[in-house]
């Protein structure tokens, strides 16, 4: 059984919410979540308030849970400020027992961002976490083939893999001869949200994707299918369930655990 993450964008800071980390840690675990994937907004606040590292692993240990990754680094235009993001991230990451870092790819693909995400790579790897890199519309890596793209020259020297994300995989059309070419080894993590047919544009596609995804099993895109590609791929790492919705956010974060890991179980059962 892969071990199931619970993502804690839904009630963290970047969506005004104030629900705190260790608060949505005991939350998951209650619920039977395996591992954690806690986002850098929630990390920040966590750490503004007083928070300390060594609560984090303790609340995690205490739950028999992992930390699966954390959302995330940004390969931005600027090679500085994303250095220095990386190795402050990297620290977190090393502290609290990461697995992956996710990664989103801001600035455009070129030789520039290329030797700076090698650069991000080498280091994470020589720590022993991974980088997952996660294609979106609202980024520079838009598909699949794009995200492989970029990692096919560090396959064999650096721990890295694609992020399939059922949201932006079906909001944006995404062929199923990108997915279903992907190995298990190609891929880092597995993001898992329903949501309705029904496509957005501009300010609001990206309202759509913080405050419109519904629970498996809630909404209309064919998770059946991508749950026969995750059996046929054999890949047995995390899925986090990223279930960014209003409605849920609005109700208190133990019962959006309790349903979220419900609803993930259900789809893996089939």
């Amino acid at each position: 059984m892969n071990p199931l993450a619970f993502a804690t964008l839904n009630h963290s800071p970047v969506v005004g919410c104030d629900v705190p980390l260790l608060v949505q840690i005991a939350a998951a675990g209650a619920a039977g979540f395996d591992a954690m994937s806690p986002d850098v907004f929630s990390l920040r606040a966590h750490a503004s308030a007083g928070g300390t590292w060594a609560q984090i692993t303790d609340a995690l240990a205490s739950r028999d849970m992992t930390c699966s990754d954390i959302a995330g680094l940004n390969i931005e235009g600027d090679a500085d400020r994303t250095r220095r993001s990386a190795e402050q991230l990297l620290e977190t990451a090393h502290a609290i027992g990461a697995e992956w870092m996710q990664v989103r790819v801001v600035a455009p693909v070129d030789d520039a961002s290329r030797d700076l995400f090698e650069w991000c790579a080498e280091l994470y790897t020589s720590a022993g976490i991974g980088l997952g890199v996660e294609f979106s519309p609202a980024t520079e890596v838009r598909s699949i083939d794009e995200a492989s793209a970029l990692l096919q020259p560090l396959r064999t020297t650096a721990r890295v893999g694609v992020i399939v994300d059922t949201w932006h995989f079906f909001r944006t059309g995404a062929p199923w001869p990108q997915l279903e070419a992907l190995a298990a080894s190609d891929v880092a993590l597995v993001q898992l949200a329903d949501g309705p047919h029904l496509l957005h544009t501009g300010a609001d596609a990206a309202s759509a994707a913080l405050h419109g995804r519904r629970l498996p099993g809630e909404g209309d895109f064919d998770l059946d299918a991508v749950a026969r590609w995750l059996h046929a791929s054999g890949y047995q790492g995390a899925i986090s369930v990223e279930v960014l919705s209003a409605v849920d956010r609005a109700r208190p974060v133990d019962e959006f655990a309790r349903r979220a890991h419900r609803a993930a179980l259900a789809w893996l059962a089939g």
